[in-house]
């Protein structure tokens, strides 16, 4: 419970007021393995923003989308250009696509890139596997998934490669 208060930046005040219960009731719990009413396990996770069974470590060793978080299914949406843009720009990770000579699939490699002028930009080994196919179509897609509250993003980006 501490943990995911500390991944929401609340207080034990603010996870109080959100569940109807007491500041100090709500800092017991934390500090205690105490047995927990339902009405009171139901009203802290809709507090912090999970299910009653992400609060208590169901599944917590399944791995991220799994289907068995117990939270609803999650709504699709298009995103458009601009906002994939705005999701994309700060740079981090993300997965380059290409097809290789005799593959029976595409060839998928994460990369740490940048955007400079609208374009996605990132470092490979002169003699490397991506390198070798850098002239080309490819594919490129980032995202930022959370699996607990079944939230996320996926830009997937399709364009001519080219080394600089």
């Amino acid at each position: 419970m501490a943990h995911r208060r500390a991944e929401l930046g609340l207080s034990r005040q603010e996870v109080a007021e959100r569940a109807g219960m007491a500041t100090g009731y709500v800092a017991y719990l934390e500090e205690h393995q105490p047995q927990l009413t339902r009405w009171a396990l139901t009203r802290l996770a809709a507090a912090l923003r999970t299910t009653p069974g992400a609060l208590l470590g169901v599944g917590a060793d399944l791995p991220p989308g799994s289907g068995r978080e117990g939270v609803p299914a999650p709504v699709l949406y298009w995103l458009g250009a601009e906002e994939c843009m705005e999701l994309v720009a700060p740079g981090g990770i993300g997965r380059i696509a290409f097809c290789t000579e005799g593959a029976s699939g595409p060839a998928v490699l994460p990369v740490t890139y940048t955007v400079v002028d609208g374009n996605i930009v990132f470092r490979t080994a002169p003699e490397g596997t991506i390198a070798e196919h850098s002239e080309g179509y490819v594919s490129f897609e980032v995202d930022q998934l959370d699996g607990v509250m079944s939230e996320g993003w996926s830009v997937l980006i399709r364009g001519r490669a080219r080394p600089a």
